[in-house]
């Protein structure tokens, strides 16, 4: 044990932190296993295994699996200093599936992986940010490793109990201080949280055994309850779908197994609360792509990088899904999003058994859409702390139109009041973008006004926004957009007059908040309108004390075609869109969207690559500015469309459809 007066002196939030125990008399103590299944857990997935031939074929790995031949050195980590964590998932597999089946060919596989383990014991890893993720690899190295112990600790020979426990000892105690040590705490970044995940399951499955277990799990209980107090109070994630997708499903894991081994449970609260909504709506049409905002999409080295811009399907774990279904209760958003979900090849962590453990009858079908009509399944929300907006035509229809629009502050409204009461907390929103006003559609299985994905700094520019004179949101134009602006001045952006039903959408944008104030811009919004799925009005207007020139961005998967009457066109696939911009001296800009692409370091070593196009209409310097975009979805004929602005305020739409619509 590490003598309490060797630890950093701290005091205040940080003591609370510091202080919190779980007691090991309130707990699980002297079974195991005990984190995830006990052992009428594995007697249902038995009995299920000689019963279901289809659930046995799932998920018992064919003789030839590598995970049941594997052969690993002793070396804790890989050339260039990297853990090795990721690798020792396969031992936790073959644990799991001993348990089940009691077959000695897994606890055979299973033990190759101990002299990988123990040869941790060496090198006390810090759980930090560097170039070698330590702390991404702390944590999956604590989950496989914990789970390892967990599943076969009364099954194991003595010596190999105690070759784990002491690795386990050894990686615990380093994280452990490391912790106390910090003096900002970053609880809502998935770079805190998945090694304070990894070490609070360490602590509870070694409670009863290790003295420090109760303070290791008691740091861990604490910081994440916090976590869950910042993330998804509206159930939506911050970082958007590709990096839910990647972490959430740690904070499930571990309040799934608070729960089991003491008996707390925090899934009637965030961030367990209507994630599942936020899941089914960003599932667009189709069931293989998503509204791909914040940093999505392939990084350099994965699968699909090199494809062409928005050919490379979306896949999806269900593992979070599974595992509220199993501790919270179900809803009918959470069963629609898990028959819908598509799950890949890619999932980053490859380890079957929290489904095969969650699944617990749920039938495994080809992914279906839900069914339209159903009430309890509105095919629109409004993400209020977020103030984010999602709406579509129909669930079950695969060409139809959604469109999303979001303007709030990066973490949400709610963050304001948590930093008041968290003054250790300092905001990490690197995986977000000063995207304020950013609208996407969707329509007929692809994009016709998208996003530019996972880039290296961010900016305004890449997305579907608006510039002040060239100049982005924030501080844009580093990874860390957000670093050093006051969150009070954040909270201000929002939306208001959020209006939705099946035929339309209705909302305004409030966003000088979101614009260096030496702009002097002292009111900007942006009004949106969609009506049946068709005509879609923008309006932007801005008022200030100097002259300015704004910028609307429209970006693309193909080059927009000029048309006549200052319309343009851009088509992708079936689907088109025609629209016109209508303001006075209005310049328009057609250029590539080149954008630097994240290579692996924030704000190093980009790689340039285009990602569609950016259409730009660009207004001339004013004090009072507006601007009209008038757009017509999926015409019969582009070439006949025609739009024209009345009275300043509402616009005339004539096509092949209908001879004069007038929205506005």
């Amino acid at each position: 044990m590490i003598p309490k007066s060797t630890l950093p002196t701290i005091s205040g939030n940080r003591a609370v932190l510091a202080d919190a125990r779980i007691p090991a008399h309130s707990a699980k103590t002297d079974a195991w296993p005990r984190l995830v299944a006990d052992n009428n857990d594995f007697a249902r997935i038995r009995s299920q295994l000689d019963s279901d031939p289809l659930f046995r074929k799932r998920y018992l790995p064919a003789e030839d699996h590598p995970d049941l031949h594997v052969t690993r050195t002793d070396s804790a980590f890989k050339p260039g200093g990297r853990m090795n964590a990721y690798e020792i998932i396969g031992g936790t597999w073959m644990a799991f599936l001993h348990r089940v089946t009691g077959e000695p060919k897994y606890m055979e596989a299973a033990r190759r992986y101990l002299p990988l383990i123990a040869a941790a014991e060496k090198t006390p890893l810090r759980p930090a940010i560097d170039a070698t993720s330590s702390d991404l690899m702390q944590g999956h190295w604590f989950l496989a490793v914990t789970l390892i112990y967990d599943f076969l600790r009364d099954t194991l020979a003595e010596a190999d109990v105690l070759t784990l426990r002491s690795a386990l000892c050894v990686q615990a105690r380093s994280a452990y201080r490391y912790f106390l040590e910090l003096e900002d705490w970053r609880y809502e970044q998935n770079h805190t949280y998945i090694p304070m995940a990894g070490l609070g399951l360490a602590g509870l499955v070694l409670l009863g055994e290790e003295p420090e277990a109760e303070a290791w799990a008691g740091l861990a209980r604490e910081s994440m309850r916090r976590t869950g107090n910042v993330l998804c109070p509206d159930g939506y994630y911050y970082e958007g779908i590709s990096y839910y997708a990647y972490a959430y499903h740690w904070n499930v894991i571990f309040a799934g197994a608070l729960l089991r081994v003491t008996g707390e449970n925090w899934f009637s609260r965030p961030p367990f609360q209507n994630v599942e909504t936020f899941v089914l709506h960003h599932l667009l049409p189709g069931g293989d792509r998503v509204f791909d905002w914040g940093d999505w999409g392939p990084r350099q080295g994965q699968q699909g990088y090199e494809a062409q811009w928005h050919t490379h399907p979306s896949y999806l774990n269900v593992w979070s899904l599974l595992g509220l279904r199993a501790f919270r209760g179900t809803s009918p958003a959470l069963e629609a999003a898990l028959r819908w979900t598509q799950t890949g090849p890619e999932q980053m962590l490859d380890l079957p058994l929290f489904s095969m453990l969650w699944e617990n009858g749920f039938p495994v079908e080809k992914p279906t859409p839900p069914t339209d009509g159903d009430e309890a399944l509105p095919t629109h929300h409004y993400f209020p702390d977020h103030d984010a907006v999602f709406w579509r035509t129909s669930w079950s229809d695969p060409d139809a139109t959604a469109l999303m629009v979001k303007c709030g502050p990066p973490e949400g409204h709610a963050a304001t009041e948590h930093l008041r009461q968290l003054p250790e907390w300092v905001m990490n929103s690197g995986h977000t973008h000063p995207d304020a006003g950013q609208f996407l559609l969707w329509s007929r299985g692809v994009w016709l006004a998208g996003d530019t994905g996972y880039t290296c700094t961010k900016w305004t520019r890449d997305h579907n926004s608006i510039l002040i004179d060239g100049q982005g949101q924030f501080r844009d134009g580093r990874y860390h957009a957000y670093d050093g602006v006051d969150y009070r001045q954040l909270d201000k952006i929002r939306m208001e007059d959020v209006r939705l039903s099946d035929r339309e959408v209705e909302l305004t944008c409030v966003l000088e908040a979101a614009y260096d104030t030496a702009l002097w811009v002292q009111r900007l919004r942006r009004h949106v309108r969609f009506v049946e799925s068709r005509y879609l009005i923008i309006q932007d207007e801005a008022t200030g004390r100097d002259p300015h020139a704004f910028h609307f961005l429209w970006h693309a998967d193909h080059e927009p075609i000029a048309l006549d009457h200052n319309r343009w066109l851009i088509r992708n696939g079936r689907a088109s869109v025609v629209l016109q911009a209508f303001g006075e001296g209005v310049e328009t800009k057609v250029e590539q969207a080149v954008v630097p692409a994240y290579t692996g370091f924030p704000d190093i070593d980009p790689d340039f690559r285009p990602r569609g196009w950016r259409l730009e209409f660009v207004s001339e310097p004013t004090r009072n500015y507006k601007l009209a975009i008038a757009a017509v979805v999926n015409p019969d004929d582009p070439a006949v469309v025609r739009m024209e602005m009345i009275n300043g305020a509402r616009i005339s739409f004539a096509d092949e459809t209908d001879r004069v619509r007038i929205v506005g």
